[in-house]
């Protein structure tokens, strides 16, 4: 089981980085479109970019930096206490997986939302916002979608190890 929780938390940090990543790129295009070109195409574009954009790097920066020692007191705590393993993770996975549901479809009614508003031909400025939030909204839910494969994984494993007791 540790291996797998290792795993699991190895594969969540590296995601971290990737929503790291995406932050800055975010903020650095808005950034650029909201100061420098000043388009009205490229003023749209950035809100919905920079927006998404700083939850991105607060989530990145968040996982990313509390990982290590969330996987050391979880180890600790299988070590000591495998009952008491099962049941925290187990409660906590539960309102992780449960989050996941809320997080897609914010992030579909951004795709649909900037998809509809495309499809309608909107223009200058309502056009950039339309297309920073279809791919803002596809970039989330991309990330999502792995991040709650990779959850489902490791509360199979939770489970086996529960039956296992």
């Amino acid at each position: 089981m540790t291996e797998s929780m290792h795993n699991y938390f190895r594969a969540e940090k590296a995601e971290a980085l990737l929503f790291l990543a995406a932050g800055v790129i975010s903020i650095a295009v808005a950034c650029w479109a909201f100061f420098i070109s000043k388009e009205k195409f490229y003023v749209g574009l950035a809100i919905p970019v920079v927006l998404v954009g700083l939850i991105q790097l607060v989530v990145g920066g968040t996982v990313f930096f509390r990982t290590s020692q969330q996987v050391n007191e979880l180890a600790a705590l299988f070590g000591n206490n495998q009952a008491e393993f099962v049941r925290a993770e187990t409660v906590r996975m539960i309102q992780v997986m449960n989050n996941f549901t809320i997080y897609k479809w914010v992030e579909i009614a951004f795709v649909l939302a900037g998809a509809v508003m495309l499809v309608m031909r909107v223009q200058n400025f309502w056009q950039g916002l339309a297309l920073g939030l279809l791919m803002q909204g596809a970039l989330m839910l991309s990330l999502d979608i792995f991040a709650e494969r990779r959850g489902e994984r490791y509360q199979r494993e939770i489970q086996l190890l529960n039956n296992a007791s």
